[in-house]
């Protein structure tokens, strides 16, 4: 499928920053909506991971002719009953990434179980508005305390199974070759005809 251009559906600068680190190998542009003049607040009322990215890519496509990839992702902690889950962002009121690494750490004192996995549920939408879901799936443990520079959300506190690296301690190359987003997005490569990232 000839896809040069895409519109990736989310305000968050550092997701976008993944999807086009991983996009621009394939010869792909991931396009900011602002950077076509669309600025939106989309709210995101679904009660699953799936039903958020469906209500984002919908919403774009009524402002832009191109396909249009959105995701909602999310941290799911065995020890919290897959908590905090859809509002893995507004874990506190603020939004703030550091509060919410604070608040996190604060629930999980007393528990023994910090296993975790980060959750990417990715929705395409072609130029006729046919829709396909792809998910993507990260397996790790809570850190008890933040650890590295880079990254942003809840990857200070993630060690990635297999390492003993959280997600911060891991430059955007390396970064790229674990995240759900990552293995959403292979699946969304195999389904187009190209050869998947590596």
């Amino acid at each position: 499928m000839n896809v040069r251009k895409i519109c990736v559906a989310t305000s968050n600068q550092g997701k976008l920053r993944e999807y086009q680190a991983m996009m621009e190998p394939l010869g792909i542009t991931a396009t900011h909506p602002t950077e076509m003049g669309i600025e939106m607040n989309v709210e995101e009322t679904g009660a699953t991971f799936f039903e958020n990215a469906r209500i984002k890519a919908h919403a774009y496509a009524k402002k832009t002719s191109l396909p249009i990839l959105a995701d909602d992702s999310g941290l799911m902690v065995d020890g919290l009953n897959g908590a905090p889950g859809i509002k893995s962002k507004r874990l506190t009121p603020g939004e703030d990434d550091d509060e919410n690494n604070r608040e996190l750490l604060r629930r999980l004192k007393d528990k023994t179980n910090r296993k975790a996995h980060f959750h990417c549920s990715l929705v395409y939408l072609d130029e006729k508005n046919d829709m396909y879901h792809f998910v993507g799936r990260l397996d790790g443990t809570i850190a008890q305390v933040p650890h590295g520079k880079h990254g942003f959300g809840y990857d200070p506190l993630f060690i990635v199974d297999g390492t003993n690296k959280t997600l911060a301690d891991m430059n955007t190359e390396e970064k790229n070759k674990h995240t759900h987003r990552f293995h959403a997005l292979r699946q969304w490569q195999v389904f187009m005809g190209w050869n998947p990232c590596k």
